[in-house]
């Protein structure tokens, strides 16, 4: 028997408009057999095919039609498919020309009203938790959480891109339904849904079936992508941040800068983060203490961004970070430096440290009691960097 399948992305707000996509396919001469997976309809070609969807209450403790109300459409002629999101879905027993059960307007919309008005309180409260979170997080400080840290996780990024999604679609939501009721209201009568609204149907079924495999997959590829990892510390036996594994990688080392006996006493950590915005270095060194100088902190944060925008953004991003205290070393009051010779590039602390972009590549690089602006420091850094 020949089938066809079709989309079904509709709820119980705008189930007139699920009748009257069954009615199309009706016409075409497809009857429905099931809903697959919460929105894939299978249809198989019949002689006579004929739909009617009606609602479940939304009092009904198991979200189903009661047997007696299941026996009396049987009875009329109508056989039961299955409920799904709030409908109730039925095509015409075989052999059977069964007339529509809901015949009373007035009946209709008080069940069509008590089905999808706790639907909307629930829209309702989920915008209103958005927008605290959303307030949380402008009114925190820069210490608080560190936005560039999302730009390396794949998670993360996934994360937003769900909840905006989810943002979006609520408000449109919200605002249609109110308006979709309150014309329901002035007719006295459920009526059919504009063009929006079905879309808007689409939209959360097409949020659901693609966007959240696809973030799984994100998931999965940020879990399955080459990282590095190498520590290095007096207390470890084994020490994988050697010099020389380091300066494989774009990070400014104590032994480039010239610091001596660069293997005793050092402490080391470089860590790989990369996401599809971004490739990151963080590189940390500790370097013995001196009479002079005391502990001596080297850092290099290293960003290869997806575009050259991106990067404008990540520079001034970790700027207002450090500024603001989400630093291991304290508060950095950047200063312009626009002679470096760098697109966009930044110093404090008497020179000990650069942050600075280079078309796509940003770079915060720190050594406590070192000027980094100098001509023999910055080709190092330029070096060692790629920028």
């Amino acid at each position: 028997m020949k089938k066809r399948w079709g989309f079904f992305p509709y709820r119980s707000l705008r189930y007139k408009a699920a009748q009257a996509y069954l009615d199309r396919k009706a016409t075409q001469g497809w009857e429905l057999k099931g809903i697959h997976l919460g929105y894939l309809a299978c249809f198989e070609r019949t002689k006579t095919p004929q739909h009617f969807v009606d609602l479940v209450p939304w009092g009904s403790p198991t979200r189903e039609a009661s047997d007696d109300y299941l026996a009396l459409c049987g009875d009329a002629g109508w056989e039961y498919i299955q409920s799904l999101r709030g409908m109730l879905l039925f095509r015409a027993a075989e052999g059977a020309h069964p007339v529509p059960l809901q015949s009373d307007q007035e009946i209709e919309w008080d069940q069509f009203w008590e089905v999808n008005r706790p639907r909307l309180r629930n829209t309702v409260v989920l915008l209103l938790a958005l927008a605290l979170m959303a307030t949380v997080l402008l009114i925190s400080p820069p210490s608080a959480w560190k936005v560039s840290d999302y730009l390396m996780n794949n998670g993360s990024l996934a994360l937003l891109l769900f909840w905006g999604l989810s943002l979006v679609l609520a408000i449109l939501d919200s605002r249609n339904s109110k308006r979709y009721l309150a014309r329901c209201r002035e007719m006295g009568r459920v009526e059919a849904p504009g063009r929006l609204g079905i879309l808007l149907d689409h939209g959360e079924a097409l949020q659901r079936l693609i966007v959240l495999p696809l973030l799984a997959l994100i998931l999965i590829g940020g879990l399955l992508s080459p990282a590095v990892e190498l520590r290095s510390s007096p207390f470890e036996a084994e020490s994988s941040a050697t010099v020389e594994a380091c300066g494989a990688y774009p990070v400014v080392r104590g032994y480039d800068l010239g610091f001596p006996d660069t293997e005793r006493g050092y402490s080391r950590y470089l860590t790989q983060k990369r996401s599809l915005l971004a490739n990151c270095y963080d590189y940390s060194e500790l370097l013995p203490q001196t009479e002079s100088a005391g502990t001596i902190i080297l850092t290099t944060e290293r960003y290869d961004c997806a575009g050259e925008a991106l990067a404008q953004w990540l520079l001034n991003q970790r700027r207002r970070e450090t500024a603001g205290g989400a630093f291991l070393w304290g508060e950095l009051d950047w200063q312009e430096a626009p002679r470096l010779g760098f697109e966009e590039s930044y110093t404090c602390q008497e020179g000990s440290y650069l942050l600075v972009r280079q078309g796509k590549v940003v770079a915060l690089v720190g050594c406590s009691g070192t000027d980094l602006t100098t001509a023999e420091h910055l080709t190092i850094v330029r070096e060692r960097l790629g920028l």
